[in-house]
């Protein structure tokens, strides 16, 4: 397994960043914990593209207008020019919204979920709720300190705001990708440790179910894929991204040193500059979230 990429920081001072894009020669990314929108440009300078309540997924409309889904409010808001409007009411699939992908043509594939039944937090010695973010593992198993059971599903937004179930029973839908073809769907099933596939039919919807890759012990949050049809997967269990190949071949692996990995994205003229988004866990009080870059051999495909 290669591990020579050279790693060197992009952004720091953030709380819990998501979502990261490449648009218009800027990074794109949501700060969940900040209710912001933020747009790194070619300078270094960060800007503040809209505030939103607890802020996720990110994709382009085809005008280029930002599509941003909040995660409680249960909403995908339209940005344009600083100001964000409430566009899709998806509250009816679920009790939050997480990532998005947004194709060319106005389609988004939307992860939507509900928590199973609660989890009874860690007790101390003395009886006090105790932290467990020294053991990612067992903190990422147990839901997030959530829920060890999420009911998920993928809600397909059409170009015209219509709204319809295309996926159900995902035990924690997370990162969406889409090849370059526009005709297969891959999603991180965080809580059991895979990537599934779909077929894209002609109307969006999603069939063919099957299992992409195994990565037992992982949990797999954000993804993107490559030019040679592998995907850089975000595993926050194990502190690392990964590069895996379909059938779950890993040939690339890039530590984080004990924070989580949260997200990934492709980027730069050449789209062969890899964001990785990284935190410390989240059950630590005033916890900070980073964005690194390195650069690598194949390029960006597909959707984000």
């Amino acid at each position: 397994m290669l591990n020579s990429f050279e790693v060197s920081p992009v952004v720091e001072g953030l709380r819990f960043a998501e979502g990261p894009r490449w648009r218009d020669g800027s990074l794109w990314f949501s700060d969940i914990e900040q209710n912001k929108v933020l747009r790194l440009d070619a300078a270094g300078v960060l800007h503040t593209v809209a505030e939103i309540e607890r802020p996720s997924g990110l994709g382009f409309l085809p005008d280029g207008t930002l599509l941003v889904s909040s995660m409680t409010t249960r909403t995908l808001f339209r940005v344009r020019d600083g100001h964000a409007a409430a566009a899709v009411d998806l509250s009816a699939l679920g009790s939050v919204l997480n990532d998005m992908v947004v194709l060319p043509n106005g389609r988004a594939y939307v992860d939507c979920y509900r928590p199973g039944p609660a989890f009874a937090a860690l007790a101390g010695p003395n009886g006090e709720p105790q932290a467990d973010a020294v053991d990612v593992q067992r903190y990422y198993v147990n839901g997030l300190g959530m829920s060890p059971s999420l009911r998920g599903e993928i809600a397909l937004v059409t170009e015209d705001g219509g709204v319809r179930r295309v996926a159900e029973d995902i035990n924690y839908p997370n990162g969406l990708a889409v090849t370059p073809d526009g005709g297969t769907l891959v999603v991180s099933v965080s809580h059991e440790c895979k990537l599934i596939a779909f077929d894209i039919s002609a109307d969006g919807g999603l069939t063919r179910p099957r299992i992409w890759a195994e990565l037992p012990g992982r949990h797999p949050d954000g993804i993107c894929l490559d030019s040679e049809g592998a995907v850089w997967v975000a595993c926050v269990a194990t502190s690392s991204f990964v590069r895996v190949l379909e059938g779950g071949r890993i040939t690339h692996q890039i530590p984080t040193h004990g924070r989580w990995a949260v997200a990934v994205a492709l980027g730069g003229a050449d789209r062969r500059t890899l964001y990785m988004v990284s935190m410390e866990s989240a059950d630590l009080p005033g916890h900070r979230s980073w964005i690194d870059m390195a650069r690598v051999d194949a390029p960006g495909a597909g959707w984000p």
